[in-house]
């Protein structure tokens, strides 16, 4: 074997070695580090002890024999320090959330729970927690965040929960300009252009030419928004309300037939969006499913032999017995802008293609398009 074929077989048994140890769990004392793949992970306990399972017994090392430990695939890490909880000094193994000039951790045992960080030096300091009263959690991270102008409105929207907590820390530890995701419900109102297409076996001999009608209407949704996690994307689930007006007038063999048509319907759209990040206007796309039930359904035909139609002609109601359930799919782009640390107003143009069986093979189609505004908070 040459040299280089050594030296290139000795960095690649290093290059394992490294990656093999990398994914493999860990505790770790003052004096070294030791490799355990078969650590249990158990939030209940994660606090008070080190669990280590071998072929004879589980080992619960505790706080005081170690320094710390953590589960590399999870990428989560405990380390030892000495709390006060309930005037009782002692210690604890508490789970780093947010790693940097101010790491952020987590206590919890059964219903007890708590945040700590370090700031300036190596004194732990819990961050303050009132069930009545956000303000004194507000203050704190308010008063810590002074040197990161970038955050400045952000601790109005942060609750004690870890998600919140967690990428609050985040931003601050790298100054970050990215929004804050967080939870938001509203309302919205908006204008449709509307389309409804009756295959012609449903259809009377002369309404041939009336399978298709164009239409248009109103909408009102009221909605909420869901964060995934810190990601941009969220669950946009919303109840509307659309009423939409069609008619169409055709003349068949020298006889006038017009039709119109009335249809308010209760739709039930569930979406996801993906936002683009920017500081005061968000841009987002969305695409997800909807289903609706029609809970009004009035046409009638209005017939003239001898054109035009006056008050006298005679006037019939059409059937309206069909199936009132609509599925189908939904998407739409929009903007969201921000008004304050909390309210936001929205823009979003959206198309909506929603079907019901009928009878077999008889499909009725209806589909939007909506022009929306609305206002969250």
């Amino acid at each position: 074997m040459s040299r280089l074929s050594k030296v290139l077989f000795c960095l690649m048994l290093l290059t394992f070695n490294a990656s093999s140890y990398g994914q493999r769990n860990y505790y770790f004392d003052k004096k070294e580090t030791h490799y355990h793949n078969d650590i249990i992970n158990d939030p209940r306990l994660n606090s008070r002890f080190c669990q280590v399972r071998n072929d004879v017994q589980i080992l619960k090392l505790t706080p005081y024999q170690l320094e710390g430990y953590g589960f590399a695939k999870k990428n989560q890490a405990y380390y030892s320090f000495v709390i006060n909880r309930n005037d009782s000094i002692k210690k604890a193994f508490l789970l780093l959330l947010s790693d940097g000039s101010v790491p952020l951790y987590f206590y919890r045992y059964k219903n007890d729970k708590a945040f700590y960080i370090v700031k300036d030096s190596s004194r732990l300091i819990e961050v303050p927690k009132n069930s009545r009263d956000i303000k004194a959690l507000r203050n704190f991270l308010t008063s810590i965040s002074l040197d990161c102008k970038n955050i400045s409105s952000e601790p109005k929207l942060v609750r004690y929960n870890k998600k919140l907590m967690t990428e609050f820390f985040d931003k601050y530890n790298g100054c970050n300009t990215g929004t804050f995701h967080f939870f938001k419900f509203g309302v919205s109102a908006g204008y449709n252009a509307s389309k409804y297409y009756i295959p012609e076996d449903l259809l009377l001999f002369y309404l041939d030419y009336l399978s298709k009608s164009n239409g248009g209407g109103f909408t009102i949704e009221l909605f909420c928004d869901a964060p995934i996690g810190n990601s941009n994307i969220s669950i946009h689930p919303a109840i509307d309300f659309t009423q939409n007006q069609y008619g169409l007038d055709q003349i068949y063999t020298g006889t006038l037939y017009r039709w119109r048509g009335t249809i308010s319907a209760l739709k039930i759209p569930v979406s996801f969006r993906y936002y683009f990040d920017n500081l005061k206007t968000r841009p987002f796309i969305s695409a997800g499913g909807i289903i609706g039930s029609n809970l009004v359904e009035n046409f009638t035909l209005r017939i003239a032999e001898n054109n035009p139609i006056d008050d006298n002609n005679s006037e019939e109601a059409l059937r309206s017995d069909w199936k009132k359930t609509n599925i189908g799919w939904t998407a739409g782009a929009g903007v969201e802008l921000k008004v304050d640390y909390r309210k936001r107003l929205n823009i979003e143009i959206r198309y909506s293609n929603l079907m019901r069986r009928v009878y077999a093979g008889s499909v009725i189609k209806n589909p939007e398009v909506s022009l929306i505004s609305g206002f969250s908070f």
